[in-house]
């Protein structure tokens, strides 16, 4: 399992309740928001999965940005 976490920011606060329902929508956990910033979490299977859903993020209607803030290792073993 290759856990990634970091946080969007929204062009503005009204943005928010659609960007989340979008990223609801590719299976991208929301654990906090404040104004027009919101913390995520990815769990994927392999780490090209989470690149995959990131570039994705990116395009997204209403996100301003995509700031990652940890990312696991695949286990090698």
């Amino acid at each position: 399992m290759v856990i990634a976490s970091g946080y969007i920011e929204t062009v503005d606060e009204v943005m928010m309740p659609i960007v989340i329902e979008r990223l609801n929508s590719i299976d991208v956990e929301i654990k906090e928001t404040l104004n027009n910033k919101a913390l995520f979490i990815i769990e994927r299977s392999v780490s090209q999965e989470v690149k995959d859903t990131l570039e994705t993020m990116k395009y997204i209607e209403g996100i301003r940005d995509v700031c990652l803030t940890y990312f696991s290792l695949e286990d090698t073993a």
